[in-house]
């Protein structure tokens, strides 16, 4: 992975406070994450905890789950299912200095320990001081594993205070961007709640690629020095046409699968899609995308497709 020769510099801010007016509802300070000045008060509020944070030294990492009144199913022990493939939630993973976003598709709040591990040892700064913030929640704060796998790697853990989710805002503030992103992409795709973790996946996908303001550059390239690659790029819901594994069982045979793109795959060469066939999701390598569906019949076209056409 190259080095990113601005590093050192990204997270630094100015240690005066954000601007404020002689207002009293401007210089009140809210909970709320929709406020507008959220993001600049608790840049402000790290500054002055630790200043000149460096990509790696300091995470953030949050919970969320999801779910759709169309689709909701029960398994045998109990456990409520919102997605075709199994999960209900998910955690968010966020680098403080440069808004990178790790995100790990779960079935409950267990923390995936070993997953997180691997981020903190791959991508950890090798310097003295480094910090893991979570909410007070039952997930990752009563979790003796994964607070065991903080010691281990030698991170503190900080621990927000009571009611006080906008402390780690880091890992708070993306839920709800990651979730208009979902909400969009299956209703210009026209496919059901129960694709929630595709979509999220795209979503997280694009959102490490797309500019930040506090950066001035995205959160891909404040995080591996490189400008992101989007050749690749897809819209969500695309047609797409797989060549079928294994040996043709004859010449003149049709060899090709048909589907809706759902998302890459961790490699970013593979992805994933819908068969027409079955119903079900596979995995594709030799693909083909009609993004505009120019090959099915025009009121089949869901609406990001009639935009295009």
């Amino acid at each position: 992975m190259t080095k990113n020769p601005n590093r050192g510099q990204l997270g630094s801010t100015s240690t005066s406070s954000p601007s404020t007016n002689n207002s009293s509802d401007d210089n009140d300070i809210s909970d709320d994450p929709d406020e507008d000045n959220e993001d600049e008060w608790e840049e402000f509020l790290d500054e002055l905890h630790i200043p000149n944070a460096q990509p790696g030294m300091h995470f953030h990492a949050d919970f969320g789950f999801v779910r759709g009144s169309a689709f909701r199913m029960k398994t045998e022990d109990g456990k409520t299912i919102t997605s075709i493939d199994g999960k209900n939630s998910y955690c968010l993973i966020v680098d403080r200095a440069t808004r990178y976003v790790w995100v790990f598709i779960a079935d409950s709040k267990e923390p995936p320990v070993e997953a997180i591990r691997m981020i903190l040892q791959k991508f950890g700064a090798k310097i003295p001081h480094r910090t893991f913030r979570t909410d007070r929640d039952k997930g990752l704060n009563l979790s003796l594993l994964f607070r065991q796998m903080l010691v281990d790697e030698q991170f503190t853990p900080e621990l927000t205070g009571t009611d006080s989710s906008a402390q780690n805002s880091r890992a708070e503030r993306p839920h709800r961007d990651l979730g208009q992103m979902m909400r969009c992409m299956l209703h210009s795709a026209g496919l059901g709640p129960e694709y929630w973790s595709y979509a999220l996946l795209s979503a997280v996908y694009i959102k490490n690629r797309l500019p930040h303001s506090a950066l001035k550059m995205t959160p891909y390239q404040a995080f591996t020095g490189q400008r992101p690659d989007l050749s690749r790029a897809r819209i969500f819901g695309s047609r797409v046409y797989a060549r079928k594994t294994g040996n043709k069982k004859a010449k003149l045979d049709n060899h090709t699968s048909e589907g809706v793109f759902l998302a890459f795959t961790p490699t970013a060469k593979n992805v994933y899609y819908i068969d027409d066939a079955t119903g079900t999701v596979k995995v594709g390598q030799h693909v083909l995308f009609d993004e505009a569906h120019m090959t099915v019949p025009a009121g089949r076209a869901p609406l990001a497709a009639q935009a295009l056409q």
